[in-house]
């Protein structure tokens, strides 16, 4: 008979939004750490989730903004139709045919961002080690899962995906527990079993 697989229980602190005064010194100074990060892009109907890894969650807080607002990510309209595509090799170009009004855009994109973070720090029940790369690869299976199956988070928006690749997956299962922030939960769920039921069936 197997073992059970481990738990990791995920605290999740947030939102932080870019745009709100609160995004303060002294708050930049306690989030100077490393963990897994969501990023939800609020576009009413829909929510786009963006999900990595980092070794200190400011630093990379500011590469994404400042990428934003350099263009170098795709760009969405309120409503989350494309509007500017990093693939389309002509968009750069375009975009300065109307200079404002793609930074109005990068802007709204930024504005529409609630980051999340699970630093780390948690550990297995197990005590076994915690791969965070790995845990960010599934993280962004289950969003890819709720996604295609046409999910909703508990707002009623559609789930998307905005990111399609992470860390190598584990080769063992991995049972995931999300706490603390509600915006976290609403989308991810309580808690997911890795690898899905299906695909473990598949694979007997």
């Amino acid at each position: 008979m197997s073992a059970p697989a481990p738990t990791l229980e995920l605290t999740w602190s947030g939102p932080w939004r870019p745009a709100d005064e609160v995004m303060d010194e002294r708050l930049l100074d306690d989030l100077q750490v490393p963990g897994v990060y969501v990023c939800l892009h609020d576009h009413g109907d829909l929510v786009r989730v963006y999900i990595g890894v980092t070794g200190n969650f400011v630093t990379r807080l500011r590469e994404h903004i400042a990428a934003t607002l350099a263009f170098a990510y795709d760009l969405y309209d309120d409503d989350g139709a494309l509007v500017y595509g990093i693939d389309d090799r002509g968009a750069p170009f375009r975009a300065l045919l109307d200079l404002e009004y793609h930074q109005r855009l990068a802007a709204g994109t930024v504005r529409r961002m609630s980051w999340y973070l699970a630093a780390e720090g948690h550990e297995m029940e197990s005590g076994e080690t915690v791969i965070w790369p790995a845990i960010e690869g599934v993280l962004i299976e289950r969003v890819r899962r709720l996604a295609a199956n046409g999910a909703t988070d508990a707002d009623g928006r559609r789930i998307v995906v905005a990111n399609d690749r992470g860390g190598a997956l584990p080769q063992g299962a991995v049972n995931i527990v999300n706490r603390g922030a509600n915006g976290i939960v609403a989308v991810l769920g309580d808690g997911f079993a890795w690898p899905h039921v299906a695909d473990a069936e598949a694979a007997a």
